[in-house]
């Protein structure tokens, strides 16, 4: 199935191509940056990331063909202020508001990989896994 995403400040709305029929709304925040598009490595279908609290360390794997929540993953004490991907789509890296901790995770299992601790004063990071 083929699918075409529109969104907005606060939702993403997933519109099924052959009939531009809308299949699924969701609510959401992205004021921080908190929304990627996630190339899915097993079918080529992408996921959507997501953390949709500014109070809340969680994130959304939502998988795109299946139209649901893959994975909801407690990634941080604090609330996520980033999350990114690799080009592949298999990695997502999240930052938390403190600033000082960088987790790594696997898209299609959820399983956290890596964590680095950031010293912002002295410009690195540790592996802290």
């Amino acid at each position: 199935m083929r699918h075409c995403f529109a969104f907005t400040r606060d939702k993403v709305f997933l519109y099924d191509l052959r009939g531009m029929e809308l299949k699924q709304r969701l609510n959401l925040d992205n004021h921080l940056g908190r929304v990627v598009m996630s190339p899915n490595p097993s079918n080529h279908c992408p996921f959507l990331l997501f953390s949709n609290s500014i109070n809340s360390g969680t994130f959304v794997v939502y998988d795109m063909e299946t139209l649901s929540v893959k994975h909801k993953i407690v990634a941080h004490d604090s609330p996520i202020i980033k999350i990114s991907t690799n080009f592949e789509g298999d990695f997502a890296l999240t930052l938390s508001s403190h600033g000082s901790v960088i987790r790594m995770w696997n898209v299609v299992t959820g399983q956290k990989l890596m964590s680095f601790e950031c010293n912002v004063r002295l410009g690195g990071c540790t592996d802290a896994s």
